[in-house]
This record gives C-alpha cells, structure tokens and sequence, in this order.
C-alpha cells in the first residue's frame, strides 16, 4: 500500500540535502581513537622518569602492568625496565610499542640524597599512538 502511494510521487533530489546524507555517512565511518584495553602491538611509547622531592632518580626499576588501572594482586607485572640511561639528559625507563589503553606503573628504587628507598605507582591512559613524559612520583619508605 504504501508503495502505491509514494509510486506516484516523484523523487525530487536537492543539493542540500545530499550534502546531508553525504555528511552523515562520512561522520559514521570516522574511527575515534578507541581505548583498546593496553598492551603490546602498537605504536605508542611511555618513557618514566621516577622522582622524590622532584629530583630524577636514576637507581629505580619501573614495572608496568598492561591493561589495569590499579596494582595486580596475584597476577604480577608485565614488563620492567632499569630507568639508569640517561635519555634526553634524564633516566628514563622506556616502554615501547604500545597499545591505547590503560597502564598501572609501580617504581621501586633509592633515593640517594635522603639514603632511603624509594617507591611510587601511578595509572597512566595512552588515548594515542605517540611518545608520552611520564614522572611517577615517590616518597620513602
């Protein structure tokens, strides 16, 4: 019935309106940058520098759990790296090749101006594929 009714109408285009359509099928088809979970396999890098006092430690482990935004419990860390290279001047500890999501650091190590150790965590959220500074910050224990 309804096919009967509009059979007899004649479709009638604008150039506004197929602006409209065209706009809105290209809005549909933009991919957002999507939070995936975090891990390994893609292309963004964290560089952590842990500091007390807001001074460079460079005698700290940096551990890093994939997907999590608090410490694992029974699980462990995924990865660790030695933050003693100096990297731009600085030690830095560098995690590379990355996934948006998000990341829980923990650094552990010793604050040789105070000769105490040192420790420190912080949740970190990769929205892009880039190069992200972090500075976790530490105090004694």
């Amino acid at each position: 019935m309804l096919l009967g009714i509009l059979g007899g109408m004649k479709a009638k285009f604008t150039l506004p309106g197929l602006m409209l359509v065209f706009m809105a099928l290209l809005i549909g088809a933009c991919k957002k940058n999507e939070i995936t979970g975090g891990g390994y396999g893609g292309s963004a890098t964290l560089h952590v520098a842990a500091q007390h006092m807001a001074r460079d430690i460079d005698s700290c482990m940096i551990y890093i759990k994939y997907n999590a935004t608090e410490a694992p419990k029974l699980t462990g860390y995924d990865d660790s790296a030695w933050a003693a290279v100096k990297d731009l001047g600085r030690p830095l500890a560098t995690f590379s090749s990355l996934t948006t999501g998000n990341y829980f650091l923990f650094a552990k190590g010793y604050d040789p101006v105070y000769q105490q150790g040192a420790s420190g965590s912080m949740t970190v959220t990769v929205d892009r594929e880039r190069d992200y500074y972090i500075n976790i910050p530490m105090s004694v224990y």
